[in-house]
């Protein structure tokens, strides 16, 4: 078989490997309905109790720089995947031996973010290098994306279940690390290297991150940290607006992981025809659900039914902003850099999370009142997210594409049969 013949098979079986890391990302869920019981264990506030999820989103901002700065130029993929994996799995388990001591604990969730970090980065960072063909790769983030959400609610679920048995039992979860590290370790195929020598790519790589590129990832930061509230607050709308019980706000919340797993399938076709335009109008998806969420949300008297769809809404364009803001990237940058600006966007979408967190207290503050009425909240981000639209879709529009640079990076990618199918 020649080389270029073997070439696809090669791709078909790395992309196994890169959705096991997809996979690992959002097992954090695990932790989650075990908060309470972390409370109980430490004699601890639940503000307290929450590090043990948001220390790992920290530390993988400075993280998912370096790895995307590091892959493929100073460390190769595979061996930095598999550290990735195993820092996970090692960190993960870690909690089961650190006695009753919390600083031990958050000091073992400090180094599980660090594999995280890697893991998400280098997960977007192969499909940014590996498929040079812009539809497919496109269908290979949303596909990346359908597996991340199916584990968002899989690892949700088994925390759920393991957490009525110990405090400590959630954590054996992260065993799936294990599995994952095999996987990656058998599938996981080097990228062709860029040579940085000849001075066509030496140019390339010289050029970096173009300053346009910034534009969509301060973009989508800035939209993160405007979205987050709807899922952050959806147990204190519930009271204040007498939507329901807790067992409700559960059923709605999923709403906007079941909205994004059916975005995610479609995305390449989404893509195709709206190409870079599909952030901007994501965006504004997310907007016009954010605007039903003020809408149904009011005090003593809102609506179930329109705070469902908001959620839903929401979701979607969420989603598809977490899809497009990477696949739009990748468009923007030559290959040398994509590693790097998969990196940067991995830090965006985690600070824009810790950001969040300070961005509604300080709305909530400012317009919420003596009761704090967390209302106005939505209202304030719908604007926000129109605010960032507008000139992201100015500036997209006139966006040249830089990938065309690579044809001199890497052999074109043959189409596969399934490929083609898909078109």
């Amino acid at each position: 078989m020649s080389a270029t013949a073997s070439r696809p098979k090669r791709r078909n079986l790395t992309i196994i490997a890169i959705l096991t890391l997809f996979f690992l990302e959002p097992t954090s869920g695990l932790l989650t309905p075990n908060i309470a019981n972390i409370v109980t264990a430490f004699d601890i506030g639940s503000g307290e109790a929450t590090w043990v999820v948001t220390i790992a989103s920290v530390v993988m901002i400075p993280i998912a720089i370096f790895g995307g700065a590091a892959a493929g130029r100073w460390i190769p993929y595979r061996p930095l995947a598999l550290i990735g994996v195993g820092i996970y799995t090692i960190a993960g388990i870690l909690p089961l031996f650190t006695g009753e001591s919390f600083a031990l604990l958050l000091v073992a969730r400090a180094l599980w973010g660090l594999g995280a970090g890697f893991n998400f980065t280098i997960a977007n960072s192969l499909i940014a290098v590996t498929y040079q063909d812009e539809r497919v790769r496109a269908r290979r983030f949303g596909l990346g994306n359908v597996v991340f959400s199916l584990s968002a609610v899989v690892a949700v679920v088994v925390g759920g279940y393991l957490a009525t048995i110990s405090w400590r039992a959630p954590f054996y979860g992260f065993l799936i690390g294990v599995v994952a590290f095999v996987l990656v370790a058998v599938f996981l195929k080097e990228p062709e290297r860029v040579d940085r020598t000849s001075g066509t790519r030496a140019q390339a790589a010289a050029r970096g991150i173009p300053a346009i590129a910034w534009v969509p990832l301060v973009g989508f930061a800035l939209a993160v940290v405007a979205l987050y509230p709807i899922a952050t607050l959806v147990s204190v709308v519930f009271v204040q607006a007498d939507l329901g019980d807790a067992g409700i706000v559960g059923l709605v919340s999923s709403l906007m992981t079941v909205v994004g797993f059916f975005v995610s399938l479609v995305f390449g076709r989404l893509y195709g025809w709206l190409r870079a335009m599909v952030l901007p109008i994501s965006l504004l998806v997310a907007a016009v659900g954010m605007l039903l969420a003020f809408l149904s949300s009011g005090t003593g008297g809102g609506s179930l039914l329109l705070y469902a769809i908001a959620t839903g809404v929401v979701g979607a364009g969420l989603m598809g902003a977490t899809v497009g803001t990477p696949m739009v990237l990748s468009t923007m940058v030559s290959r040398t850099s994509a590693s790097l600006v998969q990196g940067l966007f991995a830090a965006a979408l985690n600070l824009g999370g810790v950001l969040s967190s300070f961005y509604v207290t300080a709305a909530v503050g400012w317009l919420g009142g003596a009761e704090e009425i967390v209302q106005p909240v939505f209202l304030l981000s719908a604007i926000g997210l129109v605010v960032i639209l507008i000139p992201l879709g100015i500036l997209l529009l006139r966006a040249p594409s830089r990938r065309a640079q690579d044809a001199v990076d890497a052999p074109s990618e043959p189409v596969t049969i399934a490929d083609a199918r898909e078109t």
